[in-house]
């Protein structure tokens, strides 16, 4: 399914504000999330690969503490911003070979399990 370009940006700002702030989501972020993402017809399969091809690239500099613990805080970010970095990378990865990008999957792999995103997909198959 491709999602229209409006709702894929809203995936992107759902995905990136539940995993990659400096905050600690509560079981109602996760419920809302995985609420909207629902609406937005996406299913587990999809968000994930969102997240983890699409977001995570560009959100995820800011889990510099997964690596080095001495990061300050995000408080924040500018949603125009991050969904232009977040259309440039995906641009670029489709004009690219996939075989440049088995590094990079790998890390992004590594990096979003350790944010357990298992509670997002618990939570999509509930409000499914």
């Amino acid at each position: 399914m491709e999602l229209m370009q409006e709702k894929r940006e809203e995936a992107w700002l759902l995905l990136a504000e539940l995993f990659f702030l400096d905050t600690e989501p509560d079981e109602l972020d996760y419920r809302r999330t995985a609420e909207n993402l629902t609406r937005l017809g996406l299913c587990r399969e999809e968000a994930e690969k969102i997240l983890l091809y699409e977001v995570a690239p560009v959100a995820g500099a800011n889990l510099g503490y997964l690596l080095w613990p001495v990061i300050g805080e995000w408080a924040g970010f500018d949603a125009a911003d991050l969904c232009g970095k977040i259309g440039a990378c995906v641009r670029r990865r489709a004009a690219g070979p996939r075989w440049r990008y088995f590094w990079q999957d790998r890390f992004m792999r590594w990096m979003v399990r350790q944010l357990e995103p298992e509670k997002l997909w618990s939570r999509m198959q509930d409000a499914a």
